[in-house]
């Protein structure tokens, strides 16, 4: 039986869960008149009590039984003994045990009930605090940088790097259409992708965001026990997502002889994605300090790796992905030249070869529709796997999170075998070209790289839960 909270496996009778105390049926005891409820709800089905609140035991007088001489008749006496006011244990609706209620609304009660560190509650508490305002903070960075993702005409030879001119996420809303623009006279296809991926990214990462923005009210209201990690990390990888589907669109570069031309990301979207990445690794850290690894650290400690590997992987894939999609070698230059969609496209329209443009232009046409789909769909199950891996970091994942990860693997192993055809269509449309298949071999592997860390990652994790 698979906790469906941790994904610990545990035994077919089990009522909770080994590693994280939850129960099976969704349900908790309340801790006003001790009988079961729905572990959702905030106020007890059988005694309507808010579960929020807390419980006090009040002063109360009772009778005790305390031993007397042996001359006495009864040999017991009644001693009244009062007890004084105290405010009892909180129940956690979603955990069947007692836990410290968090002092700052800041810390939610799932960190709480899960938490296993040794470190002192005071400085818990700062780290749950710190963690929490990282993830928002990330978030909003989030969904500030986007809106300003961008490219910029980069040269290098040797050390020196230099960025100009370039485009930014709203050119496909209005000059990309222009006769004056970069598009051949033919080129409407590659407009058209530019837009819906674009229009697609700035609403998941809306989407992502707004999600991020309710969990931030419930949590300062007291009113969920769910992190903020998950929805700050969401919005976080859709705005990678973004970035990696502008570039696709705008790609292009050569390189020959030590020095390359092409478009690359520009400073806003660079500072962007270090920022983002350095505020969801604090908040992570933070929150893997202040639980602590739990009872099997071996568990912790193969999980922990695995799923960095996987969010590593991914990231890798996407980074490759922004790269191109199509690259050729030019054996004369002894170089190799990288192209976008637009670029693409272009090349093809402005092909001296008009007896081939047609067959190619329309193979080539078939199988970016395609590739687009296929790296549409790696984005959505980048976006839920790892937000949850990120959320769950160390621990067990839920079966969906297993399948998702799975899925962002295939579909990115489909997209480098999508790519390889593309180029060996455009390489066969001029004598100048030859397929270089070596970006499209790095997607392909990291996919599987993905796979692979996300199996050994089921495996070690059933493997230390069986011997636990």
């Amino acid at each position: 039986m698979q906790c469906k909270n941790c994904g610990t496996e545990n035994p077919q009778n089990a009522v909770f869960c080994k590693h994280c105390g939850k129960r099976f049926d969704g349900m908790s005891a309340c801790g006003f008149c001790g009988r079961l409820t729905p572990a959702d709800g905030d106020f007890c089905i059988n005694c309507g009590a808010n579960r929020n609140a807390p419980v006090y035991i009040m002063r109360e007088r009772v009778i005790e039984r305390a031993p007397v001489q042996a001359s006495k008749k009864s040999g017991v006496a009644e001693v009244a003994v009062e007890r004084p006011v105290q405010r009892a244990a909180v129940v956690d609706a979603a955990f069947e045990q007692p836990v410290e209620k968090a002092e700052c609304a800041a810390v939610s009660d799932e960190d709480n009930a899960s938490c296993s560190s040794k470190i002192k509650p005071e400085l818990g508490r700062i780290f749950g605090i710190i963690s929490f305002a990282c993830a928002s903070a990330a978030a909003l960075l989030a969904m500030i940088f986007v809106l300003v993702i961008g490219n910029a005409v980069s040269t290098s030879g040797g050390s020196a790097n230099t960025g100009i001119g370039g485009y930014n996420l709203f050119f496909f809303f209005g000059d990309v259409y222009k006769t004056d623009t970069l598009l051949g006279s033919n080129n409407i296809f590659a407009a058209v992708c530019g837009t819906v991926l674009v229009a697609l990214s700035l609403a998941a990462t809306l989407a992502c965001f707004i999600c991020a923005i309710v969990r931030f009210i419930l949590i300062l209201k007291k009113r969920t026990q769910k992190s903020m990690i998950a929805p700050a990390a969401a919005t976080v990888i859709a705005y990678v997502c973004s970035a990696a589907l502008f570039n696709l669109c705008l790609a292009e570069g050569a390189s020959s002889m030590g020095v390359s031309v092409g478009m690359a990301p520009n400073g806003a979207t660079i500072a962007g994605l270090v920022l983002c990445a350095l505020f969801m690794v604090a908040a992570v850290a933070l929150k893997a300090v202040r639980c602590g690894m739990g009872g099997n650290v071996r568990a912790y400690v193969s999980g922990a790796v695995c799923q960095t590997l996987v969010a590593v992987f991914v990231f890798v894939a996407l980074g490759a992905i922004g790269s191109g999609i199509a690259f050729c070698k030019v054996g004369s230059l002894n170089g190799t030249a990288s192209l976008g969609i637009v670029s693409l496209f272009n090349s093809i329209d402005s092909g001296a070869d008009i007896a081939n443009y047609v067959n190619t232009y329309n193979t080539c046409l078939a199988l970016t529709a395609v590739a687009l789909v296929a790296v549409v769909a790696l984005c959505v199950f980048a976006v839920l796997s790892l937000a949850d891996i990120i959320s769950s970091f160390g621990r067990g994942v839920a079966k969906k999170t297993f399948v998702f990860t799975i899925l962002t693997g295939g579909f990115a192993v489909l997209y480098g075998i999508l790519s390889c055809v593309i180029s060996a269509s455009y390489a066969s449309f001029t004598s100048m070209f030859e397929i270089d298949v070596a970006v499209p071999v790095v997607v392909m592997l990291f996919g599987l790289f993905v796979v692979a860390a996300s199996i050994t990652n089921v495996v070690l994790s059933k493997k230390f839960a069986s011997k636990e």
